[in-house]
């Protein structure tokens, strides 16, 4: 019988129960099915599996399963009588032919697990026909069974397979089946029953006379303190923990350790300094500090030596001088200072001046208690007090008179005498008072000067000027002279009265055929064009309000300059860029964008290379979804879509329901590539064209009729069954006898509902579950509802689709806004089409996403530049000689010595310590500063230098100057 709605997909799935109760197990029974034949799809009372008719069984094939059943040699036929376990119901397999090792739950073998083996078992196989339903009814096919009769071997790798073919039990055209069998024991267990437990101690494997505990397939060495290892092998290194501290050395022992200390540490673990300061060895108040096996004294002022037992004598390096005498102190000493000494170390004398009296600036030095004064010129005495009258010994001569003065006197002549002592008298005309030539007339107490010719004045001192009406001219100078006047002649004048203009041009240096016009003292050249400076020595810079352009070099001329290109460069001025583009090899309709020196490609969409030589392959991103086939094109794809599926993704799945298929009325459920019709009661067919044989109302006892679209199955109330119910049962449905009320064990699973008849129950399962105790849960997702991609999750009594984004509907059957996935990029418009979407790109972007970037559509880079797209923006890529963001800066060469320190013309000069140029990062290694063997490392994103110290050491990290 065959079964619609939640229980096809009952029909479709392979479970597999296992009813075994885990045992401890000495071997194991293996049997593997190999093929099963039932002649015409018949069941055990000689009928058609699941139709009324006897004639054309395989209008509707069996759905079969089996139950394997071990038992003992001697055991009944009933397969409830299971000593080793069974399997089953096994499979839902349309076929009157199988071969097992093609259908899933079969491929493995059935093993069943023995405490012991008796030499033979019973294997009992019960074919059925799978119908389900409210009272897990299921229609017998065949019943098979058979003895095997074999010794175990001792392993699984030792059994080796055994065939049996076995014959059906039922009258007419009984099924055959065939299979392989092997028997052996589980490892660790021997004997001809497997129930010997194999003794892996009774090899001794435990070193050192350990004990053995002998397990099944194994054992386990039980270790004394100290050891370890599968057989007690190893002695445990109770110093791989490092236990000793403070550099001591560790000797492993068995089950222990000794701590082997290093001078000046005691304890179990070497961890106490031992304080050498516990017996106060300093002395004199000494602080003792105590160290690594040793301590220090920190002697007092004043003490030294080992224990600070010495007292410094301060005395013996004599610190008193003048004769002072030294006493000894604790950290000190004090001078007693002799008459006329003070001071710490007798260093200074008493001034005895401070309260001595010497006059008349008289200057007093100090002595021992003493001083002494020391008189100015003139004054004598103790104190310098008086002043000697120097007028006593004086020899003033002819009646002058004696002043006395300070160590001195003066004589004051009387008229007509001088001379220190008055002694001499005066010749006036002697002293030649008369000047140029004047002639001296002495008298008494006087003279006269008689002058020569063109002098006058007292002494013929005045020259008479002869300038008064000189004749000089051109501004010269008039000279007087004795009794004549010369003319001094300006610059650039000659001749007695300096009437004459010197011609300066007589030796000019004007150069570059400039003329020569004589001046005054000077001479000026007057340039031809192109020339100037003092000399017309100097070519005029016409570079200087030059016109040309693009970098070009500027090269002067005579009135002219001449502008030399770079290269990429023509025309007066380099005005022009020398169009690159003329031999260019752009490929596919490229545009050729002339750069300088070079060219750059601009590729049409869809290709892509330097020349633009490489077809994008829009396949590679795999656009075509539902498996549909991806074919490249210039600038696009084709999706070739399988069958089911339409769109320029193949993202449509083709509504077969549009031409309304089915008829009578009923719901159209459109699938992939095909769609399935939901009857309405009383119509079946793939279109629900023909009336149900439910109509007839064939089901008899109250049987529930189910249509199954090709024929009906009657669902039988408990205690009927038939092909129409018709049947009395003798027995009841459940194959589980009790002695009390059937239901009070809740037999029923997953909230099944029971119900009891006599001694019998049957379950009625709740939505989501089948099987005669309701055990077995509906995978209501095997039969893929879901469509368009759309993932099927399975719950209880039904499922639910996760439908991709741009689908919904219970079966992801109904297709949304294509633009509501935001399928465009870069702020491209999304526009729904009948086939799908297109994305309308913004200014410089391209492709079916708008996932292509145009950004180099108008190259910002300069001076030759190439512009290449890189992380959504425009990358320049400079020539040599030029830098920055477009490439607009020239690289000028370094300037400095050949020898020095070199420094970079555009904002790269490196701190001391550092070094690198031509827009390299400065590097702060270059000097580490890193100590103890520290590396030196530059973190980017700190900016700043940073020590990796070694194993041992530590630091911070450090910003240095």
């Amino acid at each position: 019988m065959k079964l619609t709605g939640a229980s096809l997909v009952l029909t479709l799935i392979i479970i597999l129960i296992k009813l075994l109760t885990k045992v401890d197990s000495t071997g194991k029974i293996a049997v593997q099915l190999l093929t099963f034949k039932n002649q015409n799809y018949k069941s055990a009372n000689g009928q058609c599996c699941d139709t009324f008719l006897t004639f054309w069984c395989n209008t509707d094939k069996c759905d079969t399963t089996f139950k394997l059943c071990f038992d003992g040699s001697s055991g009944s036929n009933s397969m409830d009588s299971c000593a080793y376990g069974s399997f089953g119901y096994l499979g839902d397999i349309k076929s009157n032919d199988i071969n097992f090792r093609n259908e899933n739950g079969f491929k493995e073998p059935f093993v069943a697990n023995l405490t012991s083996w008796p030499g033979s078992f019973k294997l009992k196989v019960d074919v059925m026909d799978l119908d389900g339903g409210p009272s897990g009814d299921n229609d017998p096919i065949d019943f098979l069974q058979t003895t095997i009769t074999t010794a175990a071997a001792p392993s699984e790798n030792a059994a080796s397979w055994t065939s049996v073919s076995l014959q059906g039990t039922r009258r007419t055209e009984p099924s055959s089946l065939t299979l392989q069998f092997k028997v052996y024991c589980d490892p660790g267990y021997t004997g001809a029953d497997c129930a010997t437990n194999i003794d892996e101690c009774a090899s001794n494997p435990c070193n050192k006379g350990k004990v053995c505990q002998d397990n099944i397939n194994s054992y386990t060495c039980q270790c004394p303190p100290g050891y370890t290892g599968v057989n007690c092998e190893t002695n445990i290194n109770e110093c791989a923990s490092s236990p000793c501290q403070n550099g001591a050395t560790c000797l492993d022992g068995v089950n222990a350790y000794t701590c082997q200390c290093a001078p000046g540490y005691t304890g179990v673990l070497c961890q106490v300094n031992i304080d050498e300061c516990a017996s106060s060895p300093c002395q004199n108040n000494a602080t003792c500090l105590d160290d690594i096996n040793g301590f220090t004294c920190d002697c007092p002022g004043g003490f030294t030596g080992t224990l600070c037992e010495t007292d410094i004598n301060e005395c013996d390096s004599n610190p008193c001088v003048n004769s002072g005498t030294c006493q000894d102190e604790i950290n000190a000493f004090t001078c007693q200072c002799p008459n006329g000494f003070t001071g710490t170390i007798c260093e200074t004398n008493l001034d005895d001046c401070v309260n001595a009296f010497c006059y008349n600036n008289a200057t007093c030095v100090d002595g021992v208690e003493s001083f002494q004064c020391q008189c100015m010129a003139g004054f004598t005495g103790t104190q310098c007090q008086t002043d000697i009258d120097d007028c006593l010994n004086a020899t003033c001569q002819n009646n002058a008179t004696c002043q006395d003065g300070i160590n001195g006197f003066t004589c004051v002549c009387s008229d007509g005498y001088t001379g220190q002592l008055c002694e001499s008298y005066i010749e006036e005309c002697g002293s030649s008072p008369c000047q140029n030539n004047g002639t001296c007339q002495d008298f008494i107490n006087m003279y006269i000067c008689n002058c020569s010719i063109g002098f006058t004045g007292t002494h013929c001192e005045t020259n008479i000027d002869d300038c008064v009406n000189n004749t000089c001219q051109n501004g010269a100078t008039c000279i007087d002279g004795i009794t004549d006047f010369t003319c001094q002649c300006p610059p650039g004048y000659t001749g007695q009265s300096c009437e004459t203009n010197i011609d300066d041009c007589v030796n000019n240096t004007c150069q570059n055929g400039a003329t020569c016009v004589d001046g005054i003292t000077d001479f000026t050249c007057q340039c031809p064009p192109g020339y100037t400076g003092q000399y017309c020595e100097i070519n005029i810079d016409d570079c200087v309000n030059n016109t040309c352009q693009n970098g070009a070099t500027c090269v002067d001329g005579i009135t002219d300059y001449t502008c030399q290109c770079l290269p990429g460069y023509t025309g007066q001025s380099c005005e022009t860029n020398i169009d690159d583009c003329v031999n260019n090899t752009c490929q596919n309709g490229a545009t050729c964008v002339d750069g300088i020196t070079d060219f750059a490609c601009q590729c049409p969409p869809g290709y892509t290379g330097q020349s633009c030589e490489t077809d994008i392959d829009e396949c590679s991103s795999m656009p075509c979804t539902n498996d549909g086939k991806c074919q490249d094109a210039v600038n696009g794809f084709k999706c070739l879509c399988r069958s089911g599926f339409t769109g320029r993704q193949c993202e449509n799945n083709i509504d077969e329901c549009a031409s309304d298929p089915c008829l009578s009325n009923a719901t159209c459920l459109d699938e992939i590539d095909s769609y399935r019709c939901l009857c309405p009661r009383g119509f079946v067919g793939d279109r629900c064209e023909k009336a149900s044989p439910c109509h007839r109302q064939l089901c008899q006892n109250g049987g529930k009729c189910i249509d199954n679209g090709v024929s009906y199955t009657c669902q039988c109330k408990l205690g009927y069954r038939g092909q129409q119910c018709e049947i009395l049962e003798t027995t009841n449905v459940s194959t589980t006898p009790t002695s009390s009320d059937a239901c009070l064990s809740n037999p029923c699973k997953n909230n099944g509902h029971c119900k009891k008849k006599d001694d019998h129950f049957a379950c009625f399962c709740s939505n989501g579950f089948y099987g005669p105790q309701c055990q077995f849960e509906i995978f209501e997702c095997f039969s893929n509802p879901c469509q368009n991609s759309g993932t099927c999750h399975d719950i209880v009594g039904g499922f639910f689709c996760k439908c991709l984004p741009e689908f919904a509907g219970k079966f992801c059957e109904i297709r949304l806004n294509p633009c509501s996935a935001q399928p465009c990029e870069n702020h491209g418009t999304c526009i729904p089409t009948s086939d799908g979407h297109r994305c309308d790109c913004p200014a410089g972007f391209a492709g079916d996403r708008c996932q292509m970037a145009l950004l180099c559509q108008k190259s910002p880079c300069q001076n030759g530049g190439v512009c290449i797209p890189q992380n959504n923006q425009a990358t320049c890529f400079c020539k040599d000689g030029y830098f920055g963001t477009f490439c607009q800066h020239p690289l000028h060469k370094l300037t400095g010595s050949s020898t020095g320190n070199y420094i970079c013309s555009y904002n790269c000069k490196c701190k001391h310590g550092m070094k690198g140029w031509k827009g390299a990062d400065c590097n702060e290694c270059k000097v580490n500063h890193c100590k103890n063997g520290g590396s030196c490392g530059y973190d980017s994103a700190k900016k700043q230098k940073q020590c990796t110290c070694q194993s041992g050491t530590q630091g911070l990290p450090v910003r240095f100057p």
